[in-house]
């Protein structure tokens, strides 16, 4: 038994299958689109302090709408990137008033959830992988149905 455990030739490490995609995702976001998108999304996103935010949430209560604050994308929060673009275009109407001086908010809010949309496949597998127990045997249908989300967005 000593022998077998001191060898590595017969174990072999298998990843985490979030790691693994969010892995993908880190890519992704090497992808001139994407990489300027959020570079632009984080940009607007830093100008929030407390007190802005604070200001950005009383916009939306004066319209009679749910305050709803920024997210911040976060290098150890999986999918934070992503959640923070989704935010961005829910509250893209409330920027409007409170960064006035935003260069191109229209077409920027529009980026930011096509860039949300075509990683939220990924985004949903990830949070459904997530876990030491699953198996290669359930990881594959999940991966499967990320990939048929996207074929479904493709034809949309």
């Amino acid at each position: 038994p000593e022998v077998i455990l001191n060898s590595k030739r017969y174990f072999v490490h298998v990843r985490c299958w979030a790691h693994s995609l969010q892995l993908c995702l880190n890519d992704a976001f090497k992808i001139p689109f994407l990489e300027r998108t959020w570079t632009k999304a984080n940009d607007l996103i830093n100008r929030f302090t407390p007190t802005e935010e604070s200001r950005l949430k009383k916009i939306q209560e004066d319209h009679g709408a749910a305050p709803l604050g920024i997210v911040r994308g976060c290098p150890t929060r999986w999918n934070s990137k992503i959640e923070a673009m989704y935010r961005l275009w829910n509250i893209e109407e409330f920027l409007k008033t409170a960064c006035p001086d935003f260069v191109d908010m229209y077409g920027f809010c529009g980026d930011c959830v096509m860039a949300a949309t075509l990683l939220w496949p990924i985004c949903i597998a990830t949070q459904e992988v997530q876990s030491d127990s699953v198996t290669l045997v359930e990881a594959i249908p999940i991966l499967d149905k990320a990939i048929a989300r996207y074929d479904a967005m493709a034809t949309k």
